[in-house]
């Protein structure tokens, strides 16, 4: 789904824009990543958490930096910087703390990362419902995306809260996140396809 999604965005997308730039980045990593996890599952005998480590910390922080793009408010883009130092300062001193970045996964990381995340698109998204250039929403590009990482990351943090508890088990989790990729890459495929508004 994310090459799909990243394919589609780079040759069909009838709606380019000045911040396509880091949504290709943001696609492109998405894919690289399940690719890179693929090939050393299967092929190696590296650890694969690293990996995601680096992913949970690194995606994020293209996505702050898209939305930094999206908005037009020169103070929650101010917030959005801060925010951005704040993850990085908040990574680092999580490492220096725990020191198991290559045996466990970055749980901290990733919540702090992620509520980030919520808070922005959301902000986002009642900016764009609330615009008064953009009567019609649902033909905005920056809908779909903020729609579709929103349909992600809401229902995707408590099943990763819980995974981290040994609540709910691997292939429960594997089985959630398909489906909620499978949702957040329709949105993306819809914001490049259908859209004509910003």
């Amino acid at each position: 789904m994310p090459f799909s999604s990243l394919v589609i965005s780079l040759f069909f997308n009838r709606n380019k824009t000045n911040y396509d730039l880091y949504l290709n980045l943001g696609l492109g990593y998405m894919f690289f990543n399940e690719l890179l996890n693929l090939y050393i599952g299967v092929y190696t005998t590296l650890p694969q958490i690293p990996f995601a480590n680096v992913y949970s910390f690194l995606f994020p922080l293209i996505i702050y930096r898209l939305f930094y793009n999206i908005s037009n408010s020169v103070i929650f883009r101010k917030r959005i910087k801060l925010m951005a130092i704040g993850l990085i300062i908040f990574f680092i001193i999580d490492n220096l703390i725990q020191r198991d970045f290559l045996t466990n996964f970055q749980f901290h990381t990733y919540l702090v990362s992620t509520l980030i995340l919520i808070y922005i698109v959301t902000v986002i998204l009642l900016q764009i419902m609330m615009s008064d250039i953009i009567h019609e929403y649902l033909r905005s590009k920056s809908f779909w995306i903020s729609l579709g990482l929103l349909l992600f990351y809401v229902p995707f943090l408590p099943v990763i809260i819980t995974f981290e508890f040994m609540v709910v088990n691997f292939e429960i989790k594997n089985i959630i996140t398909l489906f909620l990729i499978m949702v957040m890459n329709f949105c993306f495929i819809y914001a490049s396809l259908w859209t004509k508004h910003r």
